[in-house]
C-alpha cells in the first residue's frame, strides 16, 4: 500500500495497492463495505487524493487519471 486518503464526510478510506493485485479501493472507516474502485492490467498506483466537492478520486501513476466516485 502506497497511498491513503480519508473522506471524512462519507466515512471512507481510499487506498492504493501495488503488485499482482494492483488497484485503488475504498473501505468504510468501520472496516465494512470494501469495494475496488479501479483495477487495470499494468496499473502501478502510487498516490491517491480526493476532491470532496466534485466527488472525484485522482491518483498518480505513470500517467495521471481521475475517476468519479
Amino acid at each position: 500500500m502506497k497511498g491513503l486518503a480519508l473522506d471524512s464526510l462519507r466515512q471512507k478510506l481510499y487506498y492504493t495497492a501495488e503488485g499482482d493485485d494492483a488497484k485503488i479501493a475504498e473501505i468504510s472507516t468501520d472496516g465494512t463495505n470494501h469495494r475496488v474502485v479501479l483495477r487495470q492490467p499494468g496499473m502501478k498506483p502510487r498516490a491517491v487524493i480526493l476532491h470532496d466537492e466534485c466527488r472525484l478520486v485522482a491518483y498518480n501513476h505513470s500517467t495521471d487519471a481521475v475517476v468519479a466516485l
